[in-house]
């Protein structure tokens, strides 16, 4: 009905795709699509690709997952108080952003496939990984909690998203 939105778009893709998570959780995936069964990956582009028709489509890449539940891990070192999730003392926890570019490359791969002029793009990898510490993503700060658990961004980590995404004119 509706034409001419624009529709951003995410997914944790890479657990799908890989048919694991980023800590090692094994995912067995088996799509049908209309009256016959295809991979996730041509469903995916399939998807995509009818939305593009009509529509703009913002696609967030996808963030990097931790190995650890971040907010828990604080909670239970004391630093991070279980009734607030804005105030972070210190200790960090962090991923090699080589670790998680190796695990996020298949999706990369495939959404780089895609080409439409209705297509941008959001590179959530750059808002995390490689800028407060180098060579590694950060979960928190300071002052702000960027995850809810391990591959669930925050309120303070999609403000991140949003920010980039109110950076480009659609």
């Amino acid at each position: 009905e509706n034409e001419n939105l624009i529709i951003v778009y995410a997914a944790r893709l890479p657990f799908y795709i890989n048919k694991y998570g980023f800590s090692g959780e094994k995912h067995v995936n088996t799509i049908i699509h209309k009256d016959k069964e295809i991979s996730l990956e041509e469903g995916f582009k399939s998807t995509i690709l009818s939305l593009l028709d009509k529509h703009k489509v913002i696609y967030v890449y996808p963030w990097p997952e931790t190995k650890t539940d971040p907010k828990s891990y604080l909670q239970l070192k004391n630093i991070l108080s279980p009734f607030s999730v804005y105030k972070v003392k210190g200790d960090e926890v962090v991923n090699l952003y080589t670790e998680v570019k190796e695990y996020l490359k298949t999706s990369y791969d495939l959404l780089d496939q895609i080409q439409h002029e209705n297509l941008y793009r959001v590179y959530s990898d750059k808002i995390f990984c490689d800028n407060q510490i180098k060579n590694f993503c950060v979960t928190h700060t300071k002052d702000k909690l960027y995850y809810a658990d391990d591959d669930h961004l925050s309120i303070e980590g999609s403000k991140l998203i949003h920010k980039e995404i109110k950076k480009k004119n659609y």
